[in-house]
């Protein structure tokens, strides 16, 4: 069974009793149904401000629901559970890997209709906030990042499982040294541009045919080592700086580098940069140590360092 296609009450049925057996369930086989969701309003953040809408009971399409004897409520789209309501209320989310537009709005359904004041919503990835006792969302929404088996309690409280605490602290701990670093790129500026030259990092300053440096073709398990070397030595360099400005969203990246530098014909720095240069420099290195450092492969590579 996968999305788009629609399941009947007793495939579903047959998929759960394969792993979950009769007597496990209140009312067995029989208490296998399909979910009713939506009644009542609404609410939905769109651009400043809640918007609240009226929402029809309807049986929802692939969702089914059923008890287990210990009082645990699942609720089952296609062949996930995505919201399981604990004995104690709260509720542990999973997608199963499908982050569609359709298993967000089945989850929030769920999470409004059974009282928990959590919403998913989307913004560079799944994010959830908590809502007002009415239901509308704060102006000023909460975002906290989403994570498959994220547990809700009812009194606002969340639980990340442990593998993604332990991911969360290094992606904090690498950002707060992106942001040092980036305090010491902007000092290094305020005494004079840097260009590439045969002295810097070679894992940087080498490219192929196509413009890739040498060290985004490293295996992803290197998690950008030399990278991390030049925040904790404090090295800034030139190859550095332009492969920053090389991501910049600039029709001609060259242009906007020598202009920031004030680079002369032979494209050395003909005085000191301006203050709007050094903070756009700094803005691109920021973002590309954060693409790299930050990416989900790199994460994980580091939390097995950690761990070994």
């Amino acid at each position: 069974m996968h999305h788009g296609t629609r399941l009947t009450v007793e495939q579903a049925r047959e998929a759960i009793l394969v792993a979950l057996p009769p007597d496990q369930i209140i009312g067995g086989a029989a208490g296998i149904h399909r979910a009713c969701l939506g009644h009542g309003f609404a609410w939905t953040w769109k651009g400043d401000r809640s918007v609240r809408t009226l929402v029809k009971p309807s049986a929802a399409l692939n969702t089914f629901t059923y008890t287990r004897v210990d009082g645990t409520e699942v609720f089952r789209f296609f062949a996930t559970d995505v919201v399981v309501l604990l004995p104690d209320g709260a509720a542990m989310l999973n997608t199963g890997g499908y982050r569609t537009k359709t298993t967000k709005e089945r989850i929030n359904e769920i999470l409004r209709m059974r009282g928990l004041r959590f919403q998913l919503f989307a913004d560079k990835g799944w994010r959830l906030t908590r809502t007002k006792k009415d239901g509308t969302w704060p102006k000023k929404p909460l975002s906290i990042r989403f994570a498959d088996g994220i547990i809700l309690g009812r009194d606002g409280s969340v639980t990340l499982p442990p593998d993604v605490r332990d991911t969360d602290k290094l992606r904090s701990d690498l950002d707060a040294r992106i942001m040092k670093y980036s305090k010491l790129v902007a000092e290094t500026l305020r005494k004079g541009w840097l260009v590439p030259n045969n002295g810097d990092c070679w894992l940087c300053g080498f490219v192929d045919d196509t413009g890739v440096a040498w060290g985004d073709m490293r295996d992803s398990t290197d998690a950008h080592e030399h990278l991390r070397n030049h925040m904790d030595e404090g090295y800034v360099h030139g190859a550095l700086i332009w492969n920053a400005y090389r991501e910049g969203n600039f029709g001609n990246p060259a242009v906007a580098f020598s202009m920031d530098g004030r680079l002369d014909a032979k494209g050395q720095p003909r005085g000191l940069p301006d203050h709007y240069a050094i903070r756009r420099a700094v803005t691109l290195v920021r973002c590309y140590l954060r693409k790299r450092l930050l990416d989900p492969k790199t994460l994980e590579a580091l939390s097995k360092e950690v761990e070994s």
